[in-house]
């Protein structure tokens, strides 16, 4: 829109009378809030609610992983995963990177 439509366009504005407000606007305002609100806060709740189940599944997969391979591991003869971390720890300890 060019400025000249924009100029004619608000002149027209300003000439027509200003609309009054339906009778109970400020109580339409007030509800929407509350209702607002309402929302925010079960958004809110609702959004910690779906994201924790979620994020316990993560260190429980890696529980379950570390577990099924110690016990792999001792079925076979194999060290297990605690005595061979502790013996890299000591030998770090010992004798450096």
């Amino acid at each position: 829109m060019d400025e000249h439509k924009l100029k004619q366009l608000f002149d027209t504005l300003r000439d027509e009378p200003a609309l009054d407000p339906p009778a109970d606007f400020d109580q339409d305002v007030m509800r929407q809030l509350q209702a607002q609100r309402q929302t925010d806060d079960i958004s809110l709740w609702v959004t910690l609610e779906n994201l924790f189940p979620r994020l316990i599944w993560s260190p429980l997969a890696l529980i379950l992983v570390c577990a099924i391979v110690e016990l792999r591991d001792r079925a076979d003869g194999v060290d297990s995963l605690t005595a061979a971390s502790a013996a890299l720890a000591e030998h770090i300890l010992h004798h450096g990177i």
